[in-house]
């Protein structure tokens, strides 16, 4: 009989790690079952992947109608149609997750009550995943955050001696590990070292480095060619990105920044990345000062930016750490005063910016390869550097340890 996994999953940079690995097990004949939460639906379906959504498990339950009810309850407020998101399972994804709340704080008022306090933050729907894993009957367990249904997941298979791959997608400065025995897949030695700095109760052995697939540069040929009728690199001697992130950071004051440089530097190219969650909108003031040299766009591919960039500019975006992965100098904008949760240039890998003023002398600075800053960046990145192939990777660590368990 072949060995099945089962994976839980989010959305964003969380399903895309399981997607990688999910395409890495079935090469290598494991049966795996997805159990796709929420917005990881448009990876998986992009990726051609076979998931259930957890509208699909009420079947399992003989409190099916009360969950139902629960969701009905709650679902116009909590149910955004421009989502795309399919409203059926929002409304059971909040059903399970007051229902499990009821059978933890004995009433079903009680749970209202926290969820209208706290928001999905309460949920931990522990007994629902207790009956979808002794249905599934995995061999082995993936998860990639500790998120709510990941977290329960993972606790439900510690329970129960199934064991529990826990990609680490990030630097682990803030990863407190709520389980024992798990098997950790981080992207090089600076992060294992981070993890049992937090963690006295995880082995050294439990911590295996493989690499983490979303910081590997990875697109279909067709994005490049996408990247190419819209971006005309021939002409520039220097290409500069900036991604952008959601939120407060002030982006339109980087954005006239940018504006500024590209109209100083005509030969440099200079191109903006909106984040997936920003409006292109939010940026309309400044169309009309965009020159050839300056691209703003939310629809390039990440990775095809990142490859052609001689410098990646963000606040904290992931892309930055992918850029320092695949050595490309990076620089991080701070203009706030305040500490990013993962700030690439605390490890000197990256050189900050909390002047904008300064921003020119510094892109030009990590272009030049005998300038003492670039030097002192450039030998700080090569501990960032990771294993190639993370999805196999990790795919090996899932398969050896249900060898193991025989």
């Amino acid at each position: 009989m072949r060995k099945k996994v089962f994976v839980v999953t989010y959305g964003g940079g969380h399903v895309k790690i399981a997607a990688s690995v999910i395409k890495a097990l079935l090469k290598k004949g494991i049966e795996v079952s997805v159990l796709g939460l929420t917005s990881s639906k448009f990876v998986l379906d992009e990726n051609n992947i076979e998931y259930k959504m957890i509208k699909d498990y009420l079947f399992l339950f003989k409190d099916k109608d009360k969950i139902l009810d629960l969701g009905n309850e709650f679902i116009d407020d909590n149910y955004d149609s421009e989502s795309l998101i399919d409203r059926d399972d929002i409304l059971a994804y909040l059903g399970f997750n007051l229902w499990d709340l009821s059978l933890v704080n004995a009433t079903v008022e009680k749970a209202k009550t926290l969820f209208i306090e706290k928001g999905k933050y309460c949920f931990y729907p522990y007994y629902t995943l207790k009956t979808i894993i002794e249905y599934e009957k995995p061999d082995a367990i993936l998860v990639t955050s500790e998120q709510r249904a990941e977290k329960a997941a993972a606790v439900v298979c510690e329970d129960k001696n199934i064991p529990v791959i826990r990609v680490i997608d990030l630097l682990g400065e803030e990863d407190v590990i709520p389980y024992n025995k798990a098997r950790l897949c981080v992207m090089n030695d600076l992060v294992k070292k981070n993890l049992l700095r937090l963690n006295a109760h995880l082995r050294k052995e439990s911590i295996h480095i493989t690499g983490q697939p979303n910081l590997e540069v990875k697109y279909k040929f067709k994005k490049k060619e996408e990247f190419f009728e819209v971006v005309k690199i021939d002409k520039y001697k220097k290409i500069i990105s900036f991604f952008s992130q959601h939120g407060e950071f002030d982006q339109k004051k980087v954005m006239a920044k940018m504006l500024e440089l590209s109209r100083i530097k005509g030969d440099y190219l200079y191109i903006y990345k909106l984040h997936p969650s920003e409006l292109m909108s939010y940026y309309k003031e400044f169309f009309d000062q965009i020159g050839e040299n300056f691209v703003i766009s939310k629809d390039l591919d990440s990775n095809v930016i990142l490859e052609k960039s001689d410098i990646v500019v963000t606040f904290l975006s992931t892309v930055g750490l992918q850029a320092i992965v695949n050595g490309k100098p990076v620089i991080t904008i701070n203009l706030s005063g305040k500490n990013y949760p993962e700030d690439f240039s605390n490890y000197n890998c990256a050189l900050k910016v909390t002047d904008l003023n300064a921003l020119d002398y510094s892109i030009e600075k990590m272009l030049d390869l005998n300038s003492d800053e670039y030097k002192e960046i450039s030998k700080h990145m090569e501990k960032m550097k990771m294993p190639s192939n993370s999805a196999d990777n990790i795919a090996d660590v899932i398969i050896n340890s249900m060898k193991e368990r025989n």
